[in-house]
């Protein structure tokens, strides 16, 4: 019996040339939208906490006055996202944890998202 030959897949691969016309309708710039004055603007504020920390307000150790929108806001304790409603509360300017889990020397981010219409 003849063993069957199977030739499935190429040795070299096709050449495209492609050619993108960026002002077409579906293209994506190549500057981020930041960049030109259109794209979002996230708003950072780092803070060192005390061993047994819950609240979280004022300024932080840059020396800038927490000013959070609370429905775009994302905190991270040491790198960690944690999650809204299950670990921690926010207005616009404080951050709460719901558990008293910090020691000495951790860090808390809060970082909120503003659109570009949004006052900075």
């Amino acid at each position: 019996m003849p063993t069957p030959t199977v030739n499935c897949c190429p040795t070299t691969a096709p050449v495209l040339d492609i050619t993108i016309n960026r002002d077409g309708q579906g293209c994506i710039p190549t500057t981020p939208r930041d960049l030109q004055g259109g794209g979002p603007v996230i708003r950072s504020f780092d803070y060192s906490a005390v061993s047994g920390q819950t609240l979280f307000r004022g300024d932080d150790i840059h020396g800038n006055a927490m000013n959070l929108i609370p429905e775009t806001t994302v905190v991270l304790l040491n790198g960690v996202q944690l999650v809204p409603a299950v670990d921690y509360s926010t207005t616009v300017s404080t951050v709460e944890l719901v558990e008293p889990v910090l020691t000495d020397g951790d860090i808390l981010t809060a970082r909120c998202f503003l659109h570009p219409e949004e006052p900075t």
